[in-house]
């Protein structure tokens, strides 16, 4: 048996160009059978990163993931020939693949121009193998014969991974705080009660001065006019003297 051995596969490219047949190398791989283990199967590991841009170059770990496609919806019998459609799940820098415009293209056409969600897309190269048995156990070449069942189950199927970080919303920048309205003329008053309650409690406690006393320039005449005699019993009142008089008569 050959260490290396290629089948055909198709190829859906992520930057948008067609749908291609490529050469997808498999090396072999033993395994015991765990219901007969006197038993060893020989089965091939397939190798589509040769196919996939970006992805991490690690040999003790498996970059890609694969889905089984079995059968299309609406369909009662499985394919005889059923394939696998390989992806990529680890990139070198950690950062998501890129959509895959070639499989997006397909998704609008049938779903006439409705896009998908962005975290569902397919992204990074895609590499479909068909299989000969459908225990997934030979491989087959396959053809662009069977381009139209796999772009069927593509344009109908969302990815299998989920990219959260396609959704993360962008920060908004702070707004600017606003300045707060100017105040009624009614809360101005409120407010200046408020701000000074000690200058009316220094009124309060210190009342107003009473105005002070007038001087008058009659008071001569009024002590005079209380010094008036009674009327004598003739029914005449005496002449009034002058103050001069008076004083002249006491001395």
């Amino acid at each position: 048996m050959d260490l290396m051995q290629s089948f055909d596969a198709i190829l859906f490219p992520a930057d948008g160009r067609p749908p291609h047949v490529v050469s997808l190398m498999t090396s072999p791989a033993s395994f015991s059978n765990p219901h007969t283990p006197a038993q060893t199967n020989a089965a091939r590991v397939p190798h589509p990163e040769v196919h996939m841009e970006y992805i991490a170059e690690d040999p003790n770990m498996r970059a890609w993931h694969y889905q089984t496609v079995e059968a299309l919806d609406m369909m009662n019998k499985k394919f005889a020939n059923p394939y696998i459609v390989y992806y990529p799940v680890v990139s070198r820098d950690g950062m998501p693949f890129p959509v895959n415009r070639t499989v997006r293209d397909i998704q609008e056409e049938v779903n006439k121009g409705r896009r998908g969600r962005e975290d569902q897309l397919w992204r990074g190269n895609l590499v479909a193998a068909k299989f000969a048995d459908d225990h997934f156990e030979q491989m087959m070449d396959a053809s662009m014969a069977d381009f139209p069942i796999l772009k069927n189950y593509l344009a109908t199927h969302v990815s299998p991974i989920r990219v959260t970080s396609a959704l993360t919303p962008a920060p908004t920048p702070p707004t600017p705080p606003s300045l707060p309205p100017p105040p009624t003329p009614h809360q101005h008053q409120h407010q200046h009660q408020h701000q000074h309650p000690h200058q009316h409690q220094h009124q309060h406690q210190h009342p107003a001065p009473a105005p002070a006393p007038t001087t008058s320039t009659s008071a001569p005449a009024t002590s005079a006019a209380t010094t008036i005699p009674p009327p004598s019993p003739h029914g005449r009142i005496p002449r009034r003297r002058p103050p001069h008089a008076i004083c002249r008569a006491r001395r």
